[in-house]
């Protein structure tokens, strides 16, 4: 599941956020890869990791356990895009593509 947690021009760059549910956290990092992002910064457990593309970045923040029961939990994380709106709009749907999945 991804869901638009915030979107809008900021300080000049239009940003955009996504909660992403139930993909493990390797898979979201290198779906971004596969959509032209590089690791710019060190993964770092308290803050997350940034990727840079030619014109957007993605800030993948730490990933947390979102529970159903106490036996039911699943990888929950937030990724961040950031840079021209026509760029994030583009990395945003390509990455969406990325990571929908069928319910069955």
């Amino acid at each position: 599941m991804n869901l638009p947690v915030d979107h809008g021009q900021h300080g000049g760059m239009y940003e955009q956020e996504l909660e992403v549910r139930g993909i493990p956290r390797n898979h979201i990092i290198s779906y971004l890869r596969e959509i032209g992002a590089e690791t710019s910064e060190n993964d770092d457990p308290q803050h997350g990791l940034t990727l840079m593309a030619e014109k957007w970045k993605a800030h993948v923040k730490p990933e947390d356990q979102l529970s159903f029961s106490p036996v039911f939990t699943i990888p929950r994380m937030y990724v961040h895009f950031s840079g021209s709106r026509h760029e994030v709009e583009e990395a945003v749907f390509r990455f969406r593509r990325k990571i929908t999945r069928a319910g069955g």
